[in-house]
């Protein structure tokens, strides 16, 4: 009955975008039968990847198959030219690929990407002028896929992405060029939330304390609440307390003009499971009620069952059996009434 939720904050994968409401990704698991370009499910990703490595280690090897034109996939072809300020290589066939995700093209976007990364590998090496404006059209471009791949329900084929994006973006060049602020903050925020949903719960915990390290003021209040979710699932109870209780201190921070209840409903919440899981019952009460207040002033049915049911475990913990079965009785009416039975 614990309300369900997935990765609240920002845009995943969006460069930079860790500040507004997101929403819960695809399903679990890769999808059987043969990946993209012509690959067994589930082992793109890896090309995609040593693509990456090969470009960066000044071996390239030559393209299998030419990069984008206008003509074949209406993208195009950019170069960094001698003499002159360093171009994005593949700007056009980037955009062409956020176009095609966007979409919800993601095998058209899948093959665009990868004509992309073995494209600018070619000149993604040390002591190159554009090095620096390479990166970031590499990390920008596994950014898409990993949403790609995502749209497909390949969460592990989207990791690996991921994990290969915050990789490229840390990547130290000669010139001494920082590292990809953008693209860091894409990848961790991405991450964070495909650890999450795959159950990769300590990975996920430490991803969402590295989205804590950046994200804006008004948004911390739902990382603190992910961070609670992630150590309630590992069983480190006083932890998950006082992240859920950090959650709670950030709620007056949240961004002006932004609604708050269905947070709140979801901070109060689990607050309370956390503490009635420690035994905590008197508090715990007073966060569930609090929760399945503004759970009705939400409208929010499902939140209001759930929150009654922990209610009646604290009620029958407490040795108040008829208050427990009110609440329990309550729960029951709302799960009968037609409508979403699981909270969002």
């Amino acid at each position: 009955m614990a309300p369900a939720g997935g990765a609240g904050v920002g845009s995943p994968y969006a460069p930079g975008g860790a500040g507004g409401a997101g929403g819960a990704g695809p399903g679990p698991g890769p999808g059987p039968g043969v990946g993209p370009f012509g690959l067994a499910a589930g082992a793109g990703a890896g090309g995609l990847v040593e693509t990456l490595r090969r470009g960066r280690s000044g071996r390239a090897a030559p393209l299998q198959s030419p990069p984008p034109r206008g003509g074949e996939t209406g993208g195009g072809r950019a170069s960094c030219r001698a003499g002159s300020a360093p171009r994005r290589p593949g700007l056009r066939s980037l955009r062409m690929l956020r176009e095609l995700v966007a979409k919800g093209s993601y095998e058209l976007a899948l093959k665009e990407g990868r004509g992309l990364l073995e494209f600018v590998s070619l000149g993604h090496g040390h002591g190159t002028g554009g090095a620096e404006l390479q990166r970031e059209v590499s990390v920008d471009a596994l950014l898409e896929l990993a949403r790609a791949y995502e749209g497909l329900e390949r969460l592990p084929a989207a990791t690996t992405v991921l994990e290969a994006a915050l990789e490229e973006a840390q990547l130290p060049l000669e010139e001494g060029a920082p590292e990809y602020a953008d693209g860091y903050r894409g990848a961790v925020l991405g991450l964070a939330h495909l650890y999450q949903v795959q159950g990769r719960l300590v990975e996920a915990r430490d991803m969402w304390a590295q989205v804590l390290r950046f994200v804006a003021e008004g948004s911390r209040a739902e990382v603190h609440l992910n961070i609670s979710r992630c150590l309630l699932g590992v069983g480190d109870l006083e932890d998950a307390r006082d992240a859920a209780r950090e959650a709670l201190q950030c709620l007056p921070l949240e961004q002006a003009g932004r609604s708050v209840g269905h947070l709140s409903v979801r901070v109060h919440y689990l607050n309370g499971l956390a503490q009635a899981k420690l035994g905590q019952f008197p508090e715990a009460l007073e966060h569930l009620r609090r929760s399945l207040s503004e759970a009705r002033d939400c409208g929010e049915q499902a939140h209001q069952a759930s929150a009654l049911v922990q209610m009646a475990l604290c009620q029958y913990a407490l040795g108040d059996e008829a208050a427990a079965a009110a609440s329990r009785g309550e729960a029951a009416g709302l799960l009968q009434r037609p409508g979403p039975r699981r909270p969002g």
